[in-house]
């Protein structure tokens, strides 16, 4: 079988790959991305979305399944819409005139569309009311691509992640940063850590369900539908930190110290997803526990 992986080396990407290559090692894999280093095991090609001539490489990829990961975070309102929706519409178009029936295209959203959801437990359902530009971005690029699903013969199914945790995480995430500024802390005790407001609840999956997840999606999801990957459990920011620091396996853990700054609030109090439609049609569900998801941060640093 043959996979296309848009975005192939960012976070969930490099990620993804390398569970794909442990679980399924007579995939063959190509990767999309307009930045970046290439990945051992992975036909590695440079190129925008947008790019007119990306027909003639799906052709050449002939892929059977496309995983749309490449997403651009921050950015103009203007910037964001040319590269997470109209090069999407880009991809769709391609893969319409590659005309392969059997082709499966999975595309990875984000809570972020959801904003600030009016229930505990946000559903599929939930109307949209992002508070970002990338929110409102990742929102446009959902609704084209369940308009391309419904109009047209191709199988497009929407995945939605909630916040990610896992090895090697990204500084710029919450979880990240604060074992990176820890792990700076534990070798200079001068070293300041400071937080914003740590009130705000989020639903935090491993990465390592998060690639069950689209494994899952990639079988048994259904075109046109979307589903919530999420752990469906609140967790705040202090009770994050707090889990943090009781899993740092260095002794001399209980001199960690932080500051937490209330004047910096996060304009969305409440995110949790509800995964019940994940569970039941992708027959998937979450193994890891947050303190298992944070030891495997700790794993780079100590």
């Amino acid at each position: 079988m043959k996979y296309l992986i848009t975005g192939h080396n960012g976070y969930i990407g490099q990620n993804y790959i390398h569970h794909l290559q442990e679980t399924h090692p007579h995939v063959t894999i190509a990767g999309i991305s307009n930045s970046g280093e290439s990945i051992k095991g992975v036909k590695n090609y440079h190129m925008e979305l947008s790019d007119k001539s990306l027909l003639n490489l799906l052709t050449e990829i002939n892929p059977k399944v496309i995983i749309h990961l490449a997403s651009q975070r921050f950015g103009s309102l203007h910037d964001l819409i040319n590269n997470n929706v109209l090069a999407t519409e880009n991809l769709f178009e391609a893969a319409i005139k590659l005309n392969k029936p059997n082709l499966r295209i999975l595309v990875i959203g984000s809570s972020s569309e959801i904003g600030n959801p009016a229930s505990s437990l946000a559903n599929e359902t939930e109307v949209g009311t992002p508070v970002d530009n990338y929110g409102l971005s990742k929102l446009l690029q959902s609704t084209l691509a369940a308009k391309y699903a419904y109009t047209t013969n191709m199988n497009i199914i929407r995945i939605r992640f909630f916040n990610i945790l896992g090895k090697e995480m990204p500084h710029t995430l919450l979880a990240g940063r604060a074992v990176n500024l820890f792990a700076k802390q534990l070798a200079n005790p001068a070293t300041k850590v400071e937080f914003g407001d740590l009130s705000s609840l989020r639903d935090y999956t491993d990465i390592r369900d998060i690639c069950t997840a689209i494994d899952a999606a990639v079988i048994n999801g259904k075109s046109g539908e979307l589903y919530h990957i999420s752990n469906g459990q609140s967790v705040s920011g202090s009770y994050l930190i707090k889990t943090i620091i009781d899993q740092c396996p260095d002794p001399q853990k209980s001199n960690l110290k932080y500051i937490s700054n209330p004047e910096f609030k996060s304009i969305v109090h409440q995110q949790v997803g509800d995964n019940s439609k994940a569970k039941y049609v992708l027959k998937w569900e979450p193994k890891y526990t947050l303190p298992e998801s944070v030891q495997s941060i700790w794993q780079n640093y100590i």
